[in-house]
């Protein structure tokens, strides 16, 4: 089934475990635990620094 759908196992494995405990309250999204603010800090510090010694 997840890849018909083109999705991870592990995502379906979860969306499963969750309808079997929750019914259709559990397919709703989970409360996010970081915030936008510091997921936006760490795509803009990957996408802009270089590690030292890298190739590119």
């Amino acid at each position: 089934m997840a890849a018909k759908l083109g999705l991870e196992q592990q995502t379906v494995k979860k969306w499963r475990r969750r309808f079997m405990e929750q019914r259709g309250a559990g397919l709703r999204d989970e409360p996010r635990t970081i915030e936008d603010a510091r997921i936006e800090a760490v795509i803009v510090r990957t996408l802009e620094s270089c590690a030292e010694h890298a190739t590119h």
